[in-house]
């Protein structure tokens, strides 16, 4: 199933696109960039915080916390929506996701055929003790049929299923019923069905 962000968890930023037209008359819309001059190949740039490189048709975009961040013409149409032109408030586009919900019964039937990305996990721990006789193999256990009781454990293996990626930080083992989104870069994510309610909407286009 393909998902996507819920619209109203998507961050606000705002934008403003760079010319170099108006820049060469006025930076009064452009707070943070400085122009770059070099003398020896008489050229003239601008640079955003003294940092990155702008070019002609540049998106500037500052996040509530008032960091920028420069977009290139194509990446900020693919990545932003305009919300209120007036006031050049935009809205991030939801990213689109592939989902899948785990199904204990169907992995215990199928094994992880639908489940590329997840692997299986044995945990072998000790259980309870029972107690057995058992006939004793010395000279007098033979001679006068005798037995002894031993403690026999019992060993429990508890078989659970988790992602192959190694990424610190990230939820690794799957329950039944969570929900396993992968991004469009091949990496998985795992969510509880109430975690994946509050982020995630059905996407318009199942493709």
């Amino acid at each position: 199933m393909i998902v996507q962000d819920k619209i109203e968890n998507m961050e606000y930023f705002g934008a403003v696109q760079f010319f170099k037209e108006k820049a060469n008359k006025s930076l009064a819309k452009y707070p943070g960039v400085k122009v770059i001059t070099n003398p020896v190949f008489r050229s003239t740039g601008w640079r955003l915080n003294d940092d990155e490189a702008l070019s002609d048709g540049d998106w500037i975009v500052t996040d509530s916390q008032g960091n920028c961040k420069i977009y290139s013409n194509n990446q900020f149409k693919e990545l932003f929506s305009c919300e209120d032109e007036g006031k050049n408030f935009f809205r991030q586009v939801p990213f689109k996701y592939e989902a899948i919900q785990f199904n204990e019964k169907e992995v215990e039937k199928y094994g992880l055929i639908r489940f590329p990305m997840l692997t299986k996990k044995v945990n072998f721990t000790d259980g309870e003790l029972h107690y057995k006789n058992v006939k004793r193999t010395d000279f007098f256990g033979k001679l006068f049929n005798m037995y002894t009781t031993e403690k026999q454990p019992t060993v429990k293996a508890e078989v659970y299923y988790q992602l192959k990626d190694n990424t610190p930080n990230i939820r690794k083992v799957v329950h039944d019923g969570d929900w396993i989104v992968t991004d469009k870069e091949g990496k998985s994510e795992i969510y509880s069905p109430d975690e994946f309610r509050h982020l995630f909407d059905k996407a318009s286009e199942d493709k």
